[in-house]
């Protein structure tokens, strides 16, 4: 046995409305027991702190109520008896309450995670060709849902 292979593709959505982070991970491992989430708000070279132990097959992590105007980084590592992985890469944010300022509120669809709730999106390209993208909306347990498309990532607040 050896230790997992590192999460991959690390990146960073910052809801500034309700000061939280999600970070989504790409899962490269099938034999992880855990995912282990750092975090530091000194700086990409930490000090780290383990802020969440996650499931196997886990993919993101959010928090919420986070200090306003600090910059937070992370970093995510996956974990099994043999040892941890090597880091994914670092990513940052930082939380900026927006007074006044809203997300789009969402349609109404199921919340579990990874649900695809529609085949795809209108997409007109940068060539003004017409057409679609298959989409999938990612519930980031804070409230938030991420809607994950070929290009990019879109955040709307979750209507309960």
């Amino acid at each position: 046995m050896q230790a997992p292979a590192a999460p991959t593709n690390l990146q960073i959505i910052v809801a500034n409305d309700a000061l939280a982070i999600t970070i989504l991970w790409e899962d490269n491992a099938d034999d992880e027991e855990s995912y282990i989430v750092e975090r530091s708000t000194s700086g990409a070279g930490g000090p780290w702190e383990v802020v969440a132990t996650l499931a196997p097959d886990t993919t993101n992590y959010g928090e919420g109520n986070l200090s306003d105007g600090v910059t937070y980084w992370y970093r995510v590592a996956a974990e099994n008896a043999a040892g941890r992985s090597a880091y994914s890469n670092v990513v940052s944010g930082t939380a900026t309450a927006l007074p006044g300022t809203a997300l789009a509120e969402s349609p109404t669809l199921p919340l579990s995670p990874s649900a695809t709730v529609a085949p795809s999106l209108p997409d007109t390209g940068s060539d003004g060709g017409s057409g679609t993208r298959p989409f999938t909306w990612i519930a980031t347990g804070i409230g938030m849902l991420a809607l994950a498309a070929a290009g990019g990532i879109v955040v709307w607040r979750r209507s309960v």
